[in-house]
């Protein structure tokens, strides 16, 4: 699952792997992490662009294509609705 945090692999895919439908994995994921793949998937990139902009001093295009984001404004918007706050904002008020 970490593999495919990047994207590249969709739900269908991913249920293909294991010989499933995508509705059983759907709902065999979810009975099994407590959460939807997506929202799983989502909470794991996430953790991984924290830990890059804590460790490295990567230019948020460059997180964000290594996260699995189109770009830096996807990222950008999506780590604004997440956390409240902007992704280098956020780096900078940890930094501190």
């Amino acid at each position: 699952m970490d593999a495919n945090l990047k994207g590249g692999k969709g739900l269908n895919d991913l249920a293909r792997t294991i010989d499933m439908d995508t509705v059983s994995f759907t709902r065999g994921f979810k009975a099994a992490t407590g959460q939807a793949p997506h929202a799983f998937f989502l909470e794991r990139r996430f953790a991984r662009v924290k830990e890059l902009l804590l460790q490295s001093n990567a230019a948020l295009q460059d997180i964000a294509r290594a996260t699995g984001f189109a770009n830096q404004a996807q990222l950008t918007t999506s780590f604004l609705n997440q956390f409240g706050i902007v992704p280098k904002a956020w780096r900078d008020s940890v930094m501190a």
